[in-house]
């Protein structure tokens, strides 16, 4: 099966990516999601390379680009202000919402880069290749179409490669995969790569594990993708302690003969790519992340650890709201539209209930695994850590702020409860998914019990999504759906459009 497999990730990839592209198509300019300031920060990298010190306020083609398109066209009239206007009263809107907004600093300017770099070079092609403005901008928001695409293929290859013996899982992975409606990847964000990042390192640490002999160079390329992707964004911090626990694995594997060169190769292409990112922080920012002005940009303040301590988090009503909130928005997202977050009651349940049955089948996998998947069971555990290590960074990192006025997270809802923040940790979470339930249930038929629950999953998935951008509430005629918007690329861009 594992050639007519091979095809079928295949296949699933580019559909996966072609589901993005679509629904990405779908949406107007510009998000909630902050997507206004990611696209400053890939404009910074196109006009001036790595910012500094001076280059956090927006840009004047940025500026002018968001103050053409505003945010108006996500709700009724679905029309910016200025649109309305005579031709010469709105370009003098335009140039006055322009300079003001050239007066504000962009809290993302400093932000990791290799999302940035890379989105900046995308970005350089779509010029080389012609497109302008708003084609332009849905060039740039198209990058994580294959950017996901290829976060499948990986994810699948990792089951292919390191689970040859159900190659089945890499079909259930890919099916779920394919059909997860997180909505961020219709944004220019950078959590759009997170995802890719994450499962080429996992990829690669898994590899190195599994080798039968010394590999320096796959370990340090190991390393090097774990930095990476820490330098994607600072929530793919989940990695960090799977280095370890793949170093334990590893070690364990060869009774202590694991060369010493190889985990020293693994821990300074880890360290010293990070670490240099980190001091350039400090000697340009003078902070080792670079994240302190943009905590107080957004109305944070570090609380003394006593304070901390008393978060809400620390007790079980905090625990279960945090985790509910991060479970739901880590499947679906966080999109508005028409004023109100795009969801469906019963589907949320369903992903609560869905997650709870992945947490059931991944205990079962460690704790008390089938015949055949006590081998895996190591590998499972790197899965585990990766995901399990995201949750406890995001809920960690909760308690160190009090959030002033700023509206998420605020005082109110103290919580990072934003799944975009850990979409690194979609591939660990589907592996876990579909290998998990395959330990729930006995495989007694034709179909493996995991394709069976990704298909399920995947209608589900597929079926809300379509709904939630193609219907609008009855009665209301003056709204419209995601599909029926005027200013998306399927009005602006068809045939007699003006």
């Amino acid at each position: 099966m594992t050639r007519g497999a091979r095809r079928i990730i295949l296949l699933l990839s580019v559909l996966g990516a072609l589901r993005v592209l679509a629904f990405s198509a779908a949406y107007p300019f510009f998000n909630y999601i902050d997507e206004s300031l990611h696209l400053d920060t890939v404009l910074d990298f196109v006009r001036v390379g790595l910012p500094g010190p001076g280059d956090d306020v927006f840009n004047a083609d940025a500026a002018r680009v968001i103050a053409t398109g505003g945010s108006g066209r996500l709700a009724p009239p679905y029309v910016a202000p200025h649109d309305l206007l005579p031709p010469a009263e709105r370009e003098r809107a335009i140039a006055a919402e322009t300079q003001r907004l050239m007066k504000y600093r962009n809290a993302e300017t400093f932000a990791p880069p290799v999302y940035y770099a890379l989105a900046a070079t995308w970005y350089r092609l779509g010029q080389a290749i012609g497109l302008r403005d708003t084609g332009l901008l849905y060039w740039l928001r198209f990058l994580a179409a294959p950017m996901y695409g290829a976060a499948i293929w990986v994810g699948c290859r990792i089951c292919l490669d390191f689970h040859s013996k159900r190659p089945e899982l890499a079909v259930g992975v890919g099916i779920l995969l394919a059909a997860l409606p997180q909505d961020i990847f219709y944004s220019i964000n950078s959590d759009v790569l997170s995802p890719l990042a994450v499962a080429v390192a996992l990829y690669l640490l898994v590899r190195w594990v599994e080798a039968r002999k010394s590999a320096v160079g796959l370990a340090a390329c190991a390393g090097l993708a774990v930095s990476m992707a820490m330098l994607v964004k600072y929530t793919n911090v989940g990695l960090l302690p799977v280095v370890p626990v793949a170093i334990l694995i590893a070690l364990r594997r060869d009774r202590g003969l694991r060369s010493g060169r190889e985990i020293a190769a693994l821990l300074l292409a880890a360290a010293i790519p990070l670490a240099a990112w980190m001091l350039r922080c400090q000697l340009v920012f003078g902070d080792w992340s670079g994240t302190r002005d943009k905590a107080a940009m957004l109305d944070w303040t570090v609380l003394p650890l006593s304070q901390s301590l008393k978060h809400p988090i620390f007790g079980p009503l905090g625990v279960m709201e945090f985790i509910s909130r991060l479970c739901i928005t880590f499947w679906r997202g966080e999109l508005i539209w028409n004023n109100e977050t795009q969801r469906l009651r019963g589907v949320d349940i369903f992903y609560l209930c869905t997650s709870a049955v992945g947490l059931l089948g991944t205990a079962g996998w460690l704790l008390r695994p089938s015949a055949r998947a006590r081998a895996e069971r190591p590998l499972a555990l790197i899965y585990f850590t990766a995901v399990a290590a995201s949750v406890i960074f995001l809920g960690l990192i909760s308690t160190r702020f009090d959030y002033g006025h700023c509206f998420f997270p605020s005082r109110g809802f103290p919580y990072f409860a934003a799944g975009r923040l850990m979409s690194g940790a979609i591939v660990p979470f589907a592996i876990l998914l579909i290998g998990g339930f395959d330990e729930l249930v006995p495989h007694k038929g034709k179909v493996s019990p995991g394709i069976l629950f990704a298909s399920v999953i995947a209608t589900v998935c597929l079926a809300s999504e379509i709904y939630l951008c193609s219907s609008v509430p009855a009665g209301r005629t003056e709204m419209r759906s995601v599909f029926e918007s005027p200013g998306n690329a399927y009005h602006l861009f068809r045939p007699g459009s003006s």
